[in-house]
């Protein structure tokens, strides 16, 4: 019995998009190119702050020779991680994923077409998960879609994921960056930044937020037509 639960652990940690479990939202990720010396894997590391020292984490790779067992690939790792967990996982292996990003103002449609062109999930897919009921209800949305609750940012999103697990990924990340001072969630009256133009997520699809009034929830957002 136990050896079949600590089957099924390792088999969700490796078959990520079968087990459903998305990145961390606040993943840091990391491309250890093919050929790769340990040194240079962990100068990386360093780079973008997974390891505190370079050397500690080489040192501590080499026992055992345990570094000869690092993959290559693009991880998605967290700052300050245990070494022997980041060991673990470049040691484990990972999935192919592919970069997307996601720009600011981006439409709900835009967003389906710009996941349908680089990963071949269906842009209609896209949107029938971008209506979710359970995710709009976590969020807090009062409309239809979740349009306006996609972060947008580069992702790097496991090939093989469908769409539901990307809508997922995209509102975890908002969940995970979603900032107070940005206004009220789930209200016409809060919007990205107040110098940026949103959309407002109670209006019509074509009207598009100027900025918010107010961030206390006491005002909506001001409206205009998109530009053509």
């Amino acid at each position: 019995m136990l050896k079949a639960r600590f089957a099924f652990v390792t088999l969700c940690a490796i078959v990520v998009t079968g087990c459903e479990v998305p990145p961390p939202p606040n993943a840091v990720w990391v491309t250890i190119p093919s050929g790769d010396s340990i040194g240079a894997v962990a100068e990386s590391l360093a780079a973008h702050d997974i390891v505190r020292s370079a050397e500690r984490f080489e040192r501590f790779a080499r026992v055992n020779r345990r570094h000869l067992g690092v993959q290559a690939g693009t991880y998605p790792l967290r700052p300050r991680m245990p070494m022997g967990e980041v060991l673990a996982t470049l040691r484990r292996g990972t999935h192919p994923v592919t970069p997307v990003t996601i720009r600011e103002r981006a439409t709900l449609a835009q967003v389906a077409r710009r996941l349908e062109r680089s990963l071949g999930v269906e842009a209609e897919s896209i949107l029938v998960a971008a209506h979710d009921t359970s995710l709009l209800k976590r969020v807090g949305s009062r409309g239809e879609s979740l349009e306006g609750y996609l972060f947008p940012t580069q992702y790097y999103f496991p090939t093989e994921a469908t769409a539901h697990e990307l809508v997922r990924q995209m509102v975890d990340t908002f969940e995970a960056r979603w900032m107070p001072h940005w206004g009220c969630r789930g209200t016409r009256s809060w919007c990205w930044p107040p110098s940026s133009r949103v959309r407002c997520h109670t209006r019509p699809i074509g009207r598009m937020c100027r900025r918010c009034i107010t961030t206390d929830c006491s005002v909506a957002c001001a409206c205009r037509p998109i530009p053509r």
